[in-house]
């Protein structure tokens, strides 16, 4: 793959990734306040649930997307489901689990935050820092995996020929 296609999926990958952290957050946060009560010591298990509900629409954002030109295969679908729900159920409670202790960290950004006059009390700064310190590491591992595990085939159009480019067929002059 050459630099700028390169690029071109990591920025399909990186705006889904945006539209799904964003429902992701507002599901995690939904979970945290109303249903655990705003219990930071459940962030893992907020975290979790409402990771489980974005893995459904993250497959179809990225197979319709990020990774339209390649086949995801008769168990694409299932891969992905397996590692989004490994992903939820321990990837991102796991690394939620290792970032909760950094509380110099969350007091540095809280400072900030009062510093600026931001509106934002410190637990929700303490979570928000954990959620965001998941999340980013755990979208590193996701690009892999789906790149090379179930996005990791181009469409094949006839018998084992590769998916033909239509606008540079017609640049070219050449017929289907």
């Amino acid at each position: 793959m050459n630099k700028k296609k390169a690029a071109k999926k990591l920025l399909k990958f990186f705006l889904v990734g945006c539209v799904n952290t964003l429902s992701d957050f507002i599901l995690y946060n939904l979970f945290l306040k109303l249903v655990f009560g705003g219990n930071n010591d459940l962030s893992w298990l907020a975290i979790l649930c409402a990771g489980a509900i974005s893995i459904f629409i993250t497959y179809f954002l990225h197979k319709n997307i990020t990774w339209k030109e390649r086949n995801p295969g008769k168990f694409g679908i299932v891969k992905f489901f397996i590692w989004g729900e490994f992903s939820a159920l321990a990837l991102k409670p796991f690394f939620s689990f290792i970032y909760t202790p950094l509380t110099g960290l969350y007091q540095f950004a809280f400072g900030i935050c009062q510093g600026l006059h931001l509106p934002f009390d410190y637990n929700f700064v303490e979570s928000t820092g954990i959620y965001a310190l998941a999340v980013v590491s755990n979208a590193v591992l996701n690009f892999f995996f789906y790149e090379k595990i179930v996005f990791g085939k181009k469409k094949d159009t006839k018998e084992g020929q590769k998916q033909v480019d239509v606008e540079s067929v017609r640049e070219s002059g050449e017929k289907e």
